[in-house]
């Protein structure tokens, strides 16, 4: 040993010094020391909260997921409800003063509905929540089903010439809402050509002679579509089940387009037979039409084909008369209008001054309507921005228009007039003395509890001739065809009770099946 180790030994035999760390390791080899371990510590255990904390967070984290959760439903209700209130100024003002009355919805229930759901939001999870949220969506299915009524009445050239010519013209907000609602409703052609022309419109912007162009390319179209339209709302998952193969739809859209630019004459184009195959593929495309990629390439070719006739108008009128033109292709009008989503006239195409189209103009642009967060349509009004000072007034056209009115004829002005009083006074006496007790009755409820279909339906409500229900789990576990006898089954029970249709929704909102005296449908989820 050495002598401080000798020193060590002679203390502790002495009790002059007690044990200490430091222990010789009298195993190991001569001059070595060892040094006793240290009791062992989990470095884990001092960094892992304990369970209690654990379960805190836990509960935490659950309770924040709970109230992100419910603040996302209500804010998609109220970006339909927003969409719906935008739809019921258009179709009034297409159906003429008073023509939401009576039969039509009273948006003030789903108001309702919606400040009850505010209200039980502070508790996401109580049943007071779960039950506000399911009669808010109730009512805006009801508020849907009800515009979907109305907006059937209307043609698709009517809505077309209105959007078309009002003033002040629709700003892409409202233009974005008719879009949002014609692929939220039950699908058919009508509601298709709709959407068709409400976006052809939206993406593109008027030109010279007559022409159309668009606003941002292809693919800028197909971003701003797939953004727009990829929420719950507006969710692609209810279009088709199953793996579904849109390529060849694309394709033949594209095909369209390059046959139409390689049209050298106007009279053989208009006398084959390429707008009726034009509206009939895309009549074949359904639902599928409104996939981004379906309706991007629709766009493109309505604008390609609507150019090209600006094109070979242009050449006939620089190389002859074509005054012919309207009455001899007069027939083709409605069809080549569907066809390139736009109310086409050839005696527009042939005239001399450009065509007065009411578009966004640049004062609504400079304070857009959207709301400060909405990019995208931000983005989209201020590409729909047009260039005034490329299309100055013309002083012919001024002269025109102000030498017609010196010739009107002073007494059918008077009788004018007087017809306006006339109406007006007659609209302003029925509305103080019409019964308005007939919107508050014109909802009524049904008990499902007692229903021979309560495993499928848990609420039901009648209103305006159609029957609403909201469905149980149970149906989406059902296969089509049996839900395809189920919602026959029901058509044909409540059509004894004076219903003519039957819609049913699940509890996200979304349209399951639809049934009427013509047809009946089941939309997957």
């Amino acid at each position: 040993m050495t002598v401080f180790e000798d020193l060590i030994v002679e203390l502790k035999e002495e009790n002059l010094l007690e044990e200490t760390v430091i222990s010789i390791d009298e195993s190991a080899s001569a001059g070595m020391f060892a040094l006793q371990p240290a009791e062992e510590h989990d470095f884990a255990e001092l960094i892992e909260p304990s369970n209690a904390q654990t379960a805190d967070l836990e509960d935490d984290n659950a309770r924040k997921q709970a109230n992100r959760k419910a603040v996302s439903q209500l804010n998609a209700i109220v970006e339909q409800m927003s969409t719906f209130q935008t739809v019921e100024h258009i179709l009034s003002s297409i159906q003429g003063p008073g023509s939401g009355k009576g039969g039509g919805y009273d948006e003030l229930a789903a108001k309702k509905a919606l400040h009850a759901a505010q209200q039980a939001s502070s508790d996401p999870e109580s049943p007071e929540f779960e039950n506000a949220v399911e009669e808010l969506r109730s009512q805006v299915a009801i508020w849907q089903s009800s515009l979907a009524a109305r907006d059937e009445s209307i043609s698709v050239g009517t809505m077309r010439k209105y959007c078309e010519t009002c003033q002040p013209a629709l700003s892409a907000q409202a233009l974005f809402s008719l879009a949002r609602f014609n692929r939220s409703n039950a699908f058919t052609e009508g509601s298709r050509r709709k959407y068709e022309f409400v976006v052809t419109r939206l993406f593109s912007r008027p030109a010279e002679d007559h022409k159309r162009t668009p606003i941002c390319s292809r693919e800028e179209m197909l971003s701003h579509l797939r953004s727009r339209f990829s929420d719950s709302f507006e969710s692609y998952s209810r279009l088709y089940s199953g793996p579904v193969d849109i390529a060849p739809f694309v394709t033949q859209l594209d095909q369209f387009s390059a046959e139409a630019e390689q049209v050298l004459n106007l009279d053989q184009w208009l006398n084959s037979d390429f707008f009726d195959r034009l509206n009939d593929f895309k009549e074949t495309t359904r639902e599928h039409f409104f996939v981004s990629d379906v309706t991007a390439a629709a766009m493109t070719c309505n604008i390609i084909v609507l150019n090209k006739l600006a094109d070979l108008v242009l050449e006939m009128r620089t190389s002859g008369d074509v005054s012919h033109l309207p009455g001899k292709y007069a027939s083709e009008s409605d069809s080549i209008s569907n066809a390139i989503a736009r109310t086409l006239d050839l005696s527009t195409l042939i005239g001399d001054d450009d065509e007065e189209e009411a578009e966004v103009d640049v004062e609504e642009i400079s304070a857009p309507r959207p709301a400060d967060n909405d990019r995208i349509d931000r983005e989209l009004v201020e590409r729909r921005r047009t260039v005034s000072q490329q299309k100055p007034k013309k002083a012919a056209r001024q002269k025109s228009f102000l030498s017609g009115v010196a010739q009107a004829n002073k007494w059918l002005l008077v009788a004018t007039v007087l017809a306006v009083a006339l109406s007006v006074a007659l609209y302003f006496w029925a509305d103080r003395y019409a019964d308005t007790s007939e919107v508050a009755t014109s909802v009524q409820k049904v008990d499902m509890i007692n229903s021979e279909f309560k495993d499928l339906l848990k609420e039901g409500r009648v209103s305006s001739e159609t029957f609403y229900a909201i469905t149980q789990p149970a149906w989406d576990g059902l296969p089509r065809e049996t839900q395809e006898q189920a919602i026959q089954k029901i058509f044909n029970a409540y059509s004894q009770k004076g219903c003519k249709r039957v819609s049913l929704i699940n509890n996200r909102g979304q349209a399951v099946a639809f049934a009427s005296a013509s047809r009946v449908e089941v939309f997957r989820q």
